[in-house]
């Protein structure tokens, strides 16, 4: 480890990002994973960017500082495009999510997101085919711009960063206890604060702080007090600009599954009245 410590990428307080996580395949693992939550994190990034772009009808210059570089316009095709069916990790990852059982609907529908997009010809067909198909519009009623994109849409942003690395979390603590890996988690936050594409210092600062507490459900994190409060103060945000977007036939598919994931995980009374079957 002294070697490789040595070399690794160091953090903003130079600590090396780099640790030992467990035995045989589990960095492996922690990766497969960390690229799930890639996923849910970059559909989120480009949702807000077409409802700044698309939505408010911001330049690419007001964009600037409110949600990094202005060439995230490029973002799509550059990052989100498969036609290789190179990205088989985030597959996994949801794929992990369902054999575990853990509710993971941010990180599942940003990579059925990207399926979509990688078939640009059938959806072109099935455009033609709708007559034009449903086009995103403008957000209408919004009276004061800077303050909803700084407040909500950030929140939401925020809200289901946030969800992405917890969706993630519940995974590695499943698979941990499935196969006696006895995983670290201040580790695995470690490792993922520079080097890796899911580098974020302020979410990581704070679970950090959430595992710090001791007492904590790993397979359970919402249920943390300071993860509940963080939460509740994002969804306002979160749900106006899921409101704003859908009402603008704007694409959200992560801000909205992220926006579900909370509402349900959070509620005891769901509409599960299936009925049962005959025979």
């Amino acid at each position: 480890m002294p070697f490789l410590e040595k070399i690794a990428t160091k953090d903003g307080k130079r600590r090396p990002c780099v640790k030992k996580l467990g035995p045989g395949g589990t960095g492996h693992y922690v990766k497969m994973v960390h690229n799930g939550i890639e996923h849910g994190m970059m559909t989120a990034f480009s949702e807000a960017w077409e409802v700044m772009i698309t939505g408010l009808g911001m330049s690419y210059d007001e964009m600037k500082g409110k949600c990094g570089e202005h060439v995230l316009g490029d973002f799509n095709d550059k990052v989100i495009q498969d036609l290789d069916n190179s990205e088989g990790t985030g597959t996994w990852a949801a794929e992990e999510g369902i054999r575990l059982h853990v509710v993971h609907p941010t990180i599942a529908l940003s990579r059925i997101f990207r399926a979509a997009l990688t078939d640009a010809a059938k959806r072109e067909s099935i455009k033609k085919a709708l007559g034009g198909g449903v086009q995103p519009g403008k957000i209408n009623g919004i009276v004061g711009r800077k303050k909803f994109v700084q407040e909500d849409v950030q929140q939401a942003v925020h809200a289901s960063l946030l969800m992405s690395f917890i969706q993630g979390l519940h995974m590695l603590s499943r698979a941990s206890q499935e196969n006696g890996w006895n995983i670290n988690f201040l580790d695995v936050l470690q490792v993922w604060r520079a080097g890796c594409i899911i580098q974020s210092d302020g979410i990581v600062d704070f679970l950090e702080g959430v595992y710090k507490t001791g007492k904590l459900d790993h397979d359970n994190l919402l249920a943390s007090t300071s993860v509940a409060e963080e939460l509740q103060r994002d969804y306002p945000g979160l749900e106006a600009a899921v409101w704003r977007a859908i009402e603008a036939d704007l694409h959200v598919p992560a801000l909205s599954a992220s926006l579900e994931y909370f509402k349900y995980s959070s509620s005891t009374s769901l509409p599960n009245q299936f009925g049962r079957f005959n025979f």
